[in-house]
């Protein structure tokens, strides 16, 4: 059986620039969520964001944020451009985003709004996205496959979790897998529409939430299988045991209540991994902070502890507390979190809980102290469309 390893982790994030910023920012719940006046400019009335503020210089933010974490990813694998190209077809390049389509018709339509004759280019090629998708293909050095994954909230997971599934398939060596979401005025309006952002910083799982800030994100991994991995003598991160997809088919923006899907997910992931006693189970929670999101995850996993005999308890967090919500990264900068805190031994916190709601067989971890090492973590992602995805990771022995 060919077991997927992770290699390489490069993040960045609204609360740090690089993966081990991510990692002690996690741990000592350092909040990325600011009062900012992005939403102001397209009269959104939420104060707070997880915005990523930078100098880009003339160049896309989308791209400057790929570029650091791309970069980063090389360094801490030791892989090379040159040599994910001599891999030829063995290597594929897989990510996840929501709103990259939307990003250039949004640069048009503010041309428009202007209404500057001299501004507005209505060339065809100013409305392709695709050419964000060659340009990062070409600074990876890929020449395999490459898919574009876009299940809304689910697409970071979901693209981790295909490049997971070609490894273990055999027909891939190697796999740079992630995902990257920015601001963009049709997602954040579309959020503001169902009256579920929070006009104060969130507070996921506590019983006074008003609901979500929006985040902007980009985390990418190197994927291995075990053998090419120790051909080459690379440093190991952690295992991905485990990944499941699903759809629950209940409301175009709503989850089913009962949580079906995120259940099924998540059951369907730990039946992959054979427990031993003591072993600790982290939850890396979607814990958005709203009103629908945050009962029926509780739900689902306390379901899912009921069902497992190697389980009596799980530990769990929300990431977007930190970060706020990154909507096509979420799932990506939240595994990043994962596999660093489980690499060096702490959960990550939830920040902001005063008062938090009801639940059984679950610790929400707020404090330090409640911060230990673990054995095994899944990773949700739950999003509009009914797409719901769970990864799990543990320790590579």
């Amino acid at each position: 059986m060919i077991k997927v390893v992770v290699t390489g982790v490069g993040a960045v994030s609204s609360n740090a620039w690089n993966a081990n910023e991510l990692y002690i920012n996690s741990i000592e719940g350092k909040t990325g969520i600011k009062n900012t006046n992005v939403l102001k400019d397209i009269g959104i009335p939420s104060l707070y964001a997880g915005e990523i503020t930078c100098n880009c210089k003339g160049i896309d933010k989308y791209i400057y944020m790929c570029d650091l974490a791309i970069k980063e990813i090389f360094n801490d694998s030791g892989l090379s451009k040159e040599y994910i190209n001599s891999l030829d077809s063995r290597s594929v390049f897989s990510l996840g985003t929501s709103i990259l389509i939307s990003l250039p018709i949004e640069k048009q339509m503010r041309k428009q709004l202007q209404n500057t004759k001299d501004n507005l280019d209505k060339s065809s090629i100013d409305y392709n996205y695709s050419k964000y998708i060659y340009y990062l293909n070409e600074q990876i050095g890929n020449c395999g496959d490459v898919y574009v994954i876009n299940t809304a909230c689910a697409s970071g997971t979901m693209a981790v979790g295909n490049a997971f599934e070609l490894i273990k398939s055999g027909n891939v060596d190697v796999a740079i897998a992630g995902g990257v979401d920015v601001f963009s005025d049709t997602s954040i309006s579309g959020f503001n529409s169902m009256q579920n952002m929070s006009s104060n910083p969130t507070k996921p799982f506590d019983e006074n939430r008003e609901g979500l800030n929006i985040g902007e994100a980009a985390a990418f991994f190197v994927l291995e299988s075990e053998e090419h991995a120790l051909a080459r003598g690379a440093k190991i991160y952690a295992e991905v045991f485990g990944y499941d997809s699903k759809n629950d088919a209940y409301h175009i923006t709503a989850p089913d209540p009962k949580g079906a899907g995120a259940y099924e997910c998540m059951k369907n992931v730990i039946s992959e991994y054979t427990f031993e006693d003591g072993d600790i189970l982290y939850i890396n929670a979607h814990g958005t902070g709203t009103s629908a999101n945050d009962p029926m995850e509780i739900s689902a996993i306390e379901r899912v502890v009921e069902g497992e005999s190697g389980i009596e308890k799980v530990w769990m967090s929300s990431s977007k507390s930190m970060l706020g919500h990154c909507l096509g990264a979420a799932g990506a900068i939240e595994l990043a979190i994962c596999v660093l805190c489980q690499k060096y031994g702490q959960m990550p916190l939830s920040i902001s809980v005063d008062k938090p709601l009801p639940m059984n067989h679950i610790e929400l971890v707020t404090t330090k102290e409640q911060s230990i090492s673990f054995d095994l973590c899944i990773s949700n992602s739950f999003a509009f469309a009914g797409n719901c995805a769970s990864i799990g990771i543990c320790k590579y022995i």
